[in-house]
């Protein structure tokens, strides 16, 4: 999955300032597995992800009080839940639930000045963060297979 957006944030910490604009990158690629419970019309599942993100965010003339490069990349499991309810034999709706666990490298550079030259003041943390989707995808699916052969 990929997005990129031009966007404006609230800070809720104690001495940020209160809004940061910015152009926001976000690609995660993921590879996984999933299991049928049972092959009826309404099919529950499981199964799990594992992969890569990384997220920029950059105020490069787009803020005129924040000078900063804002970078994370993160290693991800996913392991999620989900059903699908075929409407007719080969196309189905699926609902799916996850639950994310990342651990994350990030690095906030920070400038003096609207340049962006010079030395940054730089920040570098890794920690671990946790976030639930309870609606993570709604699909509609066409099964290529053969039926009953």
């Amino acid at each position: 999955a990929h997005f990129t957006d031009r966007i404006r944030s609230d800070n809720e910490c104690a001495g940020c300032r209160p809004q940061v604009s910015g152009r926001f990158r976000n690609t995660t690629i993921k590879v996984g597995a999933e299991k049928s419970i049972n092959y009826s019309r309404i099919q529950p599942y499981f199964g799990g992800d594992i992969g890569f993100m990384t997220q920029q965010l950059n105020t490069k003339g787009r803020d005129e009080t924040v000078f900063a490069e804002d970078n994370k990349n993160a290693l991800l499991f996913s392991p999620f839940v989900g059903a699908k309810l075929y409407i007719v034999p080969r196309i189905a709706v699926a609902v799916e639930a996850n639950f994310n666990v990342a651990y994350t490298y990030q690095k906030v550079n920070s400038y003096s000045d609207g340049s962006f030259t010079g030395t940054p003041e730089q920040t570098k943390r890794y920690r671990w963060e946790y976030f639930f989707a309870p609606i993570a995808g709604v699909t509609l699916q066409y099964s290529f297979g053969l039926i009953n052969q």
